[in-house]
């Protein structure tokens, strides 16, 4: 059957003709044994999903959702937390500001500013469970001073409403902080060969994250869209927010244990298995230069309102 797309983030046309098709199997292991299409824009050089899914059922059981257990994985959120901030920090934010996390999952970072002095409110489109009842007075539409979301953009099969969102929200000069991968940074491609192609399967497998990944922007593509939505950008960091110079808290590090489980998500978020992390050498590579080397496909953007 002849198959026609178009590129959620620039509108450009694509088919079966002109387009070539990656695969990428599941990360999580409701999916491990399935795999997924996914095509390149030939203009922004976003990747995207090619076939619908149901998004209702991919997050019935969905990992991430979990929120942080272990002191590990605390310390990884907590970083997160951190880096989140420091950039919204960057473009002026006041203390006492009210923050709208959109994709908050389980509200760990909500209640991270909270516990801070921000007045802060999430909301998840694919949470299954409700939030915890907030605290705060939101000041309501035009009357926000940032919008978060980490995470959430490629999640969507159509991106630009986040932006939308973020405009109608926002006040003027508002602050707008994306985090998502960098399709540009991925590639598709496999290698020559059976044995390699079988093994560049497995490495993007995690940056791929199928099928909940549905449509990631390259960083010219999304500041692009931004920019068309009355967005300017004025900060950027290339790397995950995760990343830092303790040993072990960076993705590089997240990323060979879950490979190491089969790439497996549901590994992290599981009691550590030390018998894997003593003899797996590029662990303790990732623990002990992640930081340093760090792991790319992934960008920071913060956006003023204009």
């Amino acid at each position: 059957m002849a198959w026609t797309g178009i590129c959620a983030f620039c509108g450009a046309a694509a088919n079966d003709a002109t387009t070539p098709i990656y695969w990428s199997r599941g990360n999580v292991d409701a999916f491990a044994q399935t795999c997924f299409a996914y095509w390149r824009c030939p203009d922004c050089e976003a990747i995207l999903a090619r076939d619908r899914v149901d998004l209702s059922a991919l997050y019935t059981h969905y990992p991430i959702h979990r929120g942080a257990s272990g002191a590990s994985l605390r310390a990884f959120y907590a970083q997160i937390h951190r880096s989140r901030l420091s950039l919204l920090r960057r473009g002026g934010l006041k203390s006492q500001a009210a923050i709208y996390d959109f994709g908050e999952g389980a509200g760990d970072f909500v209640a991270f500013l909270n516990a801070r002095g921000y007045r802060a409110v999430g909301a998840d489109p694919f949470a299954r469970s409700a939030p915890a009842p907030s605290r705060v007075d939101p000041p309501g539409d035009g009357g926000w001073d940032a919008f978060t979301a980490q995470d959430v953009i490629e999640h969507l099969e159509q991106p630009l409403t986040l932006f939308d969102t973020a405009q109608r929200l926002l006040r003027p000069g508002g602050l707008l902080a994306i985090g998502c991968p960098d399709a540009r940074q991925i590639r598709l491609e496999p290698p020559a060969g059976r044995a390699a192609a079988a093994h560049h399967l497995e490495a993007i497998c995690m940056d791929m994250h199928a099928p909940f990944h549905r449509a990631m922007p390259s960083f010219a593509g999304l500041c692009r869209a931004a920019q068309a939505a009355g967005f300017a950008p004025i900060a950027t960091r290339r790397h995950f927010p995760a990343d830092s110079l303790w040993p072990s808290v960076n993705t590089a590090t997240m990323i060979a244990y879950a490979r190491a489980s089969g790439n497996r998500l549901e590994a992290l978020y599981a009691p550590i298995d030390w018998g894997k992390v003593l003899t797996h050498t590029r662990i303790w590579g990732a623990a002990l230069w992640g930081g340093v080397f760090r792991h790319c496909g992934h960008m920071q953007v913060l956006f003023r309102k204009v």
